[in-house]
């Protein structure tokens, strides 16, 4: 059993680039595209570790912690194909669930197509990276 990194986004949207900075400086895996290929970074058994920018009211830079179950009943907004909690039920129905996940979401202020990653943002994707990196 392993615990595999995968940062969520898209660098060209400001904070929504938070996860896949993270998966980069922590040594994860970067996933730019449709979710329903994320069922192929993982094996069934591993424990899994997301970490994606959220638009939640918290302040922006914060970290919230969830799990799976707590995507349940969230509005299906998302900037990806297929919405994570569906990627999830797949990968049960299909026997690739992973053992556990962890959903680490960092809350951003700018999604605009084009802006750069805010302050907070950027604070925070260096105190999560650090706290995801073995050994650090």
């Amino acid at each position: 059993m392993a615990t595999v990194l995968i940062g969520l986004g898209d660098d060209a949207r400001g904070d929504d680039g938070a996860g896949l900075e993270v998966a980069r400086r922590a040594g994860g895996i970067a996933h730019v595209g449709d979710l329903s290929s994320l069922l192929g970074c993982w094996e069934p058994g591993d424990e899994v570790v997301i970490v994606d920018a959220v638009a939640s009211p918290g302040p922006p830079g914060s970290v919230l912690e969830l799990g799976p179950g707590d995507l349940v009943g969230a509005p299906a907004l998302s900037t990806h194909d297929l919405a994570l909690p569906d990627v999830l039920e797949l990968a049960h129905v299909l026997g690739r669930a992973p053992a556990g996940v962890r959903i680490l979401g960092i809350v951003g202020r700018r999604f605009e197509a084009g802006s750069a990653m805010s302050a907070e943002v950027a604070a925070a994707v260096d105190r999560v990276a650090r706290s995801l990196t073995p050994g650090a």
